[in-house]
């Protein structure tokens, strides 16, 4: 199902959480998940935390990175609306909970891009009240019924008294643990306390990035890049020497090349936006993105692999789209394009050109657009079938179509499927 930041309701009879796009909620004792919303990341599926008020409200962050507010709706579902803006000294706001009383949420905020143990931990009232700094350097704050605030600082829980109806924190911080399992990129910590005072962690380091290794069938490792780093979306080229990744640094994702043989990472495009999800041409010579380089929403872009030109805008729409996956015969790109009405679809866009003329792109037509959120499309190594994840049934499952004859797909997963890839023969 891919799911992700589970948080409980106030009487702890169903836990919500962000999958395929969407805000869901489901009973502890389980059941189909019901959904509260859509949520629209602009930044890829990596929500930034929510928190299920005793109102009935539920606030949330739909995604992290640069410009990321608080967003809320209600637990019963709705069409989620934003709780807060930016203020002046806020570049992104996440992991929100709120207070006993229902006046107010506590935040992370970050005032500048990279590492979280520089954010603040804010205070707003509701609905439009004070803000304010309540604590400086720590992140993921939660206030505990003992009256502290417990927080984050490179890896150790530290706890501060804090007032609750002044909203203020009253004395000095205390050390509790040292080494929870945390981030520095997102902030994600893995700790949490229950209304009776009981604390729950996983041990660990603070990651401050992946290295990245190729294994063969045997299980061996066979190569190893080791300079660790916020990388996502591994695409190996055509020729598997090469493989593309989008590195998460100073606020902003880029494309980057790695050269197995030269043991070297380059940079392929560097910008103020996000250039995300790399896929490569079937000759290995171009890639294409998607990003917001122009603006919200993203749109796909096309760039040589050697790096020489500038980026070229490929799509213009007013959702966002995501590729996925490139026809063998480079006639063809299949992606994924949010529809306020019918969820995530698949679509696909034509193609022209080649890797050293330069790609230019048709009108893009639906390949798959039902109520049900269709994602990850790939094509089959001869072209003639596309690999897919649905939700129909309640939870994402993986599915092959025809990709030209039409008719109706088959589902290959039986007990959950996710992330459909392709054998090379």
């Amino acid at each position: 199902m891919g799911a992700q930041s589970p948080f409980f309701s106030p009487d702890s009879k169903q836990i919500a959480f962000f999958a395929s796009g969407q805000l869901k909620r489901v009973p502890v004792d389980g059941g189909t998940p019901l959904t509260v919303c859509e949520v629209e990341s602009p930044n890829g599926p990596h929500a930034g935390g929510g928190t299920w008020g005793e109102n009935g409200i539920i606030v949330f962050a739909p995604a992290f990175g640069p410009g990321i507010t608080l967003w809320h709706v209600p637990a019963a579902g709705g069409r989620a609306a934003p709780l807060l803006s930016l203020a002046r000294d806020e570049w992104a706001q996440r992991w929100p909970q709120m207070l006993p009383d229902g006046r107010a949420v506590l935040y992370t905020a970050e005032d500048h891009p990279g590492d979280v143990n520089d954010a603040n931990l804010v205070v707003q009232l509701l609905p439009a009240g004070e803000r304010k700094i309540v604590l400086r350097g720590g992140y993921h704050g939660r206030y505990v019924p003992s009256g502290h605030l417990v927080y984050l600082h490179d890896g150790a829980l530290l706890a501060v008294p804090f007032d609750l109806p002044q909203l203020r924190v009253t004395g000095p911080p205390t050390p509790l643990l040292h080494d929870v399992t945390s981030t520095t990129w997102t902030g994600g910590s893995q700790f949490s306390v229950s209304a009776n005072g009981t604390l729950v962690f996983l041990p660990g380091k603070t990651t401050r990035g992946k290295s990245v290794q190729a294994i063969d069938r045997a299980g061996r490792v066979t190569a190893t890049w080791a300079d660790p780093a916020n990388w996502f979306n591994i695409h190996l080229a055509p020729d598997g020497r090469r493989f593309s990744m989008e590195i998460f640094a100073g606020g902003t994702s880029d494309i980057w090349i790695y050269e197995w043989d030269r043991g070297t990472a380059t940079p392929l495009t560097r910008h103020p936006g996000d250039d995300m999800k790399a896929v490569w041409s079937p000759s290995g010579g171009s890639l294409v993105f998607n990003s917001n380089r122009a603006g919200p929403p993203r749109s796909v872009y096309w760039q040589r692999a050697n790096g020489i030109g500038d980026p070229q805008r490929l799509t213009n729409s007013e959702t966002s789209q995501w590729p996925v996956s490139w026809h063998p015969s480079g006639r063809f790109l299949v992606f994924e394009q949010r529809n306020p009405e019918t969820g995530w679809d698949l679509m696909i866009l034509p193609m022209g050109g080649d890797d050293v003329s330069g790609w230019t792109a048709g009108t893009p037509a639906a390949f798959l657009n039902t109520p049900r959120n269709e994602k990850e499309p790939n094509f089959s190594p001869d072209g003639r079938w596309v690999a897919y994840q649905s939700d129909e049934m309640g939870r994402d499952e993986v599915y092959v179509r025809p990709f030209r004859a039409g008719g109706n797909g088959w589902r290959i997963s039986t007990d959950g499927g996710s992330f459909p890839v392709w054998s090379r023969t």
